[in-house]
């Protein structure tokens, strides 16, 4: 009957060790000389303590809401923020620790330099009379791999030696006729 207790705890053991996960296990954000860029990680079935292996690197910003567990605040959110002054390829490491548990979970997060801005649209003719049209930016790494995060890179939107005629040769220029809405 001891066998039966002991195989119950270890199979209950490996049942909690197996829950808990992390919502991204690796993550790439672009370097920026003047920019913090970041990205908000999740943690799974626990309440947890952040750590980064290169805090020079990367600064881990716990999130709320906040529980007091065993005496210390853990959280299951984190913003994970790059703030490198070097321009090269780096990485580090991401450790969410289980409080009740002492299980840990990682993230790999690499910081590289943009290599080329991708603008992805539905369609590639607008009409005046039609809906305004979304675009979205995705930066991609010398690789080809995409960013998980350019959302605080500001961007400058502007159409240059862009004209339309209309059916009836009259010249419009586009300034006047596009706007562009910054959504947030």
């Amino acid at each position: 009957m001891a066998w039966f207790q002991y195989l119950l705890v270890f199979l209950l053991f490996h049942l909690t060790l197996a829950a808990i996960r992390m919502s991204q296990p690796k993550i790439l954000l672009p370097y920026h000389p003047r920019i913090e860029t970041n990205f908000t990680l999740e943690a799974t079935d626990g309440c947890f303590l952040w750590l980064s292996s290169r805090p020079d690197l990367v600064r881990i910003e716990p999130l709320g809401p906040f529980s007091i567990k065993n005496g210390e605040n853990c959280s299951l959110h984190a913003n994970v923020i790059a703030h490198t002054k070097q321009s090269l390829r780096s990485s580090a490491t991401v450790y969410a620790r289980d409080i009740l548990t002492g299980q840990s979970v990682r993230c790999d997060v690499i910081v590289d330099k943009i290599q080329t801005i991708e603008i992805v649209y539905t369609t590639t003719r607008l009409y005046l009379e039609d809906a305004p049209e979304l675009f979205k930016l995705r930066a991609h790494d010398q690789h080809g791999s995409t960013f998980s995060s350019i959302e605080h890179f500001p961007y400058e939107w502007r159409l240059l030696n862009a004209a339309v005629v209309d059916e009836q040769s009259k010249l419009y220029e586009l300034y006047k006729i596009i706007r562009f809405i910054s959504f947030s």
